[in-house]
């Protein structure tokens, strides 16, 4: 719907070629949708190489824990002397908390691969749309069969809506 007057605006430049007009619409959407995703993805990736070379050549700098952090309640001390720990020993610190940090990246892994596949899902939406428009006068008729079909009376009226 929010891309039919792009849509139209392009058939009418091309001539009136629906299927080249289509053809044209679905190409931009997807790249529209997959050129910030590869780059995102992209940005993501390089940063967390980054970070492992850091930690695999010992050369990530922690900073010391402030005194202010002992202080606080409940957690204070316990987050106090693992950052302590990180900030003296890293490889230490890592290896202790091992168990969580792979937690942490099974579940990162299992919502990027989620992620992944909200986008593929989103990418052969945009592809059926596309076929949908380059076909759109028969699709008109045949969502007027079906909303007559659903309701006899209202259904032509419902369509335009």
């Amino acid at each position: 719907m929010a891309g039919a007057g792009p849509y139209h605006w392009l058939e009418r430049q091309l001539g009136g070629r629906s299927v080249a007009a289509a053809v044209l619409f679905t190409v931009f959407a997807l790249i529209v949708l997959i050129k910030p995703t590869v780059f995102l993805t992209s940005a993501i990736v390089d940063w967390g190489q980054g970070v492992a070379a850091q930690i695999r050549d010992g050369q990530l700098a922690i900073p010391p824990a402030p005194e202010s952090v002992r202080s606080w309640p409940v957690v204070g001390s316990p987050i106090y002397e693992f950052w302590s720990l990180a900030d003296s020993n890293l490889q230490a610190a890592l290896l202790k908390a091992r168990e969580p940090l792979q937690n942490f990246g099974l579940w990162l892994l299992h919502s990027a691969a989620t992620a992944g596949a909200v986008v593929l899902q989103f990418a052969l939406s945009v592809v059926v749309a596309g076929v949908l428009l380059a076909n759109s006068d028969g699709s008109k008729g045949l969502v007027d069969r079906f909303a007559v079909r659903l309701a006899p009376e209202s259904g032509r009226h419902m369509r335009a809506l």
